[in-house]
């Protein structure tokens, strides 16, 4: 039995595939194996995958496209055989000490569910965009310490390729059982109840940011949406499993969510270009957090969305971003405790 499962979700990857692939096979760890689900690629995604001869790897061709859940679902529960398991996205590459220094630190410490390293961002050619490590994040931190951090305290991003996780919790935590772009995220946070978790600061990890990925495919309105329905998700969790949870700062959570999705009104307004989206999102959290838009900057974010033409919102946005630059592909979770306790008092 293999000490790491990889799965592999892939669809039309080809020009990508083998060099993630590759980085798999350069792994100074070699106690692996590499589990390939393609979801009915039209590609030569076969073509590729075969000209690698390694009993460490398996290639599943679907019949159908199951869909981005419903491959890594099959994959994770069906196929996986390892005490740990990472979902290595098929257009990232891994430096060939990535699981070495992952499996590392859950050698030192048996109660961890979770380790994420550092990453690079590379754009479709493989040029270098930016470098993403937390030199302030512990190399150990215990659960409430990270969804602290995650929610409040300055961010915590994890890239999907860098995360190697208990494969064990991660069936527990129900892992990529809801059908939402979110899902990795809410696994992360649900494995923190269920352990402590790891970092490593090496960026050992290549994050491709290009057009066809699936963050830049799926839609900013569905995206705000769904991370809404992971929350929910996070907290019937919680209670299945009895962990005890803080009604005050189960509101504070909410409450800042609804405000980043309340922030981010003139993105989805840039993104379609229509008020049809923005509309759709102020109701959903008119329906649960309608004292939010008493707030002045936030109200005055959602008329400024609906009332501007797109065009207008994005000459606005490049303004901000020249004073105040900030990665475009980080959530912008910040800290709003007194906003949200305010709110739900």
């Amino acid at each position: 039995m293999p000490q790491c499962s990889i799965v592999m979700p892939t669809y039309q990857s080809v020009g990508f595939i083998g060099q993630a692939i590759h980085s798999v096979l350069a792994q100074a760890e070699e106690d692996w194996e590499l589990i390939i689900g393609d979801n009915a690629s039209t590609h030569r995604t076969a073509d590729v995958v075969q000209a690698y001869h390694d009993p460490r790897i398996r290639y599943l061709r679907r019949p159908e496209n199951l869909g981005y859940v419903g491959n890594v679902r099959q994959l994770l529960y069906e196929e996986a055989k390892g005490k740990y398991a990472v979902i290595l996205c098929a257009d990232d590459v891994w430096h060939r000490d990535y699981l070495r220094h992952a499996l590392r630190l859950f050698r030192h410490a048996s109660d961890v569910s979770l380790v994420h390293t550092g990453f690079r961002l590379s754009d479709a050619k493989g040029r270098e965009l930016g470098v993403h490590v937390m030199t302030d994040c512990e190399s150990v931190m215990n659960g409430s310490a990270f969804h602290q951090r995650f929610f409040f305290g300055g961010g915590m991003l994890i890239a999907l390729s860098s995360a190697l996780f208990r494969l064990e919790l991660a069936r527990r935590a129900q892992a990529f059982q809801q059908n939402v772009f979110h899902t990795d995220t809410a696994l992360w946070l649900k494995l923190a109840w269920l352990g402590k978790v790891g970092y490593c600061p090496e960026p050992l990890v290549t994050y491709r940011w290009h057009p066809a990925s699936l963050s830049q495919t799926t839609s900013r309105a569905r995206r705000l949406e769904e991370w809404m329905d992971a929350l929910d998700d996070l907290f019937v969790f919680a209670k299945a499993q009895q962990i005890p949870v803080d009604p005050a700062w189960r509101r504070a959570v909410r409450s800042s969510t609804m405000v980043w999705c309340l922030k981010d009104a003139p993105n989805v307004k840039i993104a379609t270009g229509s008020n049809r989206d923005v509309i759709k999102l102020l109701r959903r959290i008119c329906r649960t957090h309608p004292g939010l838009l008493v707030h002045p900057m936030l109200l005055a974010r959602v008329l400024l969305a609906l009332g501007a033409p797109a065009k207008a919102l994005t000459r606005v946005r490049s303004w901000h971003e020249r004073l105040s630059p900030t990665p475009g592909f980080q959530l912008p979770y910040e800290s709003i405790e007194t906003h949200a306790s305010h709110v739900s008092a």
